[in-house]
C-alpha cells in the first residue's frame, strides 16, 4: 500500500459520496486537494506510481528544459514521490505553470511549497489568487473546520523521518521569505516553506530540486547528488534517518 491508497484516494472517495475528506484518517492537505484529485478518483494505486513521471514531463515541456526531466528525475525525493504515490508532483507543476492554477498548486503541500505565493503575489498581482480564494470559501462551507483538521497534522510524530530542522530554521525561512518578495524568486519561496514547516519527508524536497534545476542546470544537479548524499549518509548510519 502506498499513500495514494492509504489516504488521497479514500478522502477524495469520501468527498464523493458526500462525507469530509477529514474523516480518512491521515489525511491533512487543503480541502481544495480533493478538489484537483476528483477527477483521478478511478486511478489505482499502481497508476498512480507513475504521475510524478507524467508531471515532470508536462512541467519540463512547459518550462523548455529538457534537462529537468533527467535532473530531476533522477533524484531520490522523485524515487520517492514515485514509490509512495505521494502528491507533491502537484506543487512542482504549479511551480512550473505558474497563472490562475499556480497558488492552487503550490499550497497542497503547505510544508513543500505554500509559501511559494509570496512571489507569485509579487510578480503577478492577486488576480491569480482567485481560484485559491474561491476554493478555500468553499472548503468553509462544506467544512467550516477544515484548516483546524488541516494543522492537526503538524502535531503528529515524524520522528525517525523529518528532515526539518525547526525550530532552528526559522532565521534561514525568514530571509528567505524576504528574499522571494524583493526578488520574486521561486526557488526562495520553496526554501521559505521548508524552512518554517515542523515536518517534512524528503519527498517535500521535490518542488525545490525543480526551482534549483530550473533556475541552473548545474544548480538542480548539486540538489540531487545532495539527496543521494543524504540517503548514503543514512544507510551507513552516519545520521538516522528512515525513508
Amino acid at each position: 500500500m502506498n499513500d495514494w491508497d492509504t489516504y488521497f484516494l479514500p478522502a477524495v472517495r469520501a468527498f464523493l459520496d458526500g462525507r469530509s475528506p477529514y474523516s480518512v484518517e491521515g489525511f491533512f492537505n487543503p480541502p481544495w486537494l480533493v478538489f484537483l484529485l476528483a477527477p483521478l478518483a478511478w486511478v489505482s494505486p499502481g497508476v498512480a506510481t507513475l504521475l510524478p513521471a507524467l508531471a515532470l514531463l508536462l512541467a519540463a515541456r512547459r518550462r523548455r528544459k529538457p534537462w529537468l526531466i533527467l535532473i530531476v528525475g533522477l533524484s531520490f525525493p522523485f524515487l520517492a514521490v514515485s514509490v509512495y504515490a505521494n502528491v507533491d508532483w502537484l506543487p512542482m507543476l504549479g511551480l512550473a505553470c505558474g497563472g490562475a492554477a499556480g497558488p492552487l498548486l503550490v499550497t497542497v503541500k503547505p510544508q513543500a511549497a505554500g509559501l511559494v505565493i509570496v512571489p507569485f503575489f509579487r510578480q503577478l498581482g492577486w488576480r491569480p489568487f482567485i481560484l485559491l480564494i474561491a476554493a478555500a470559501i468553499i472548503g468553509f462551507l462544506l467544512w467550516p473546520g477544515w484548516p483546524m483538521d488541516m494543522l492537526a497534522g503538524g502535531r503528529l510524530s515524524a520522528e525517525g523521518r523529518n528532515l526539518s530542522l525547526f525550530p532552528y530554521s526559522i532565521p534561514l525561512g525568514a530571509l528567505a521569505l524576504v528574499l522571494a518578495w524583493r526578488s520574486g524568486s521561486l526557488l526562495w519561496g520553496c526554501v521559505a516553506s521548508l524552512s518554517f514547516a515542523p515536518y517534512f519527508y524528503i519527498h517535500s524536497l521535490l518542488p525545490l530540486l525543480f526551482a534549483m534545476a530550473d533556475r541552473k542546470w548545474w544548480l538542480g544537479l548539486l540538489g540531487t547528488l545532495g539527496t543521494w548524499l543524504i540517503v548514503a549518509l543514512s544507510l551507513t548510519g552516519v545520521i538516522s534517518l528512515e525513508f
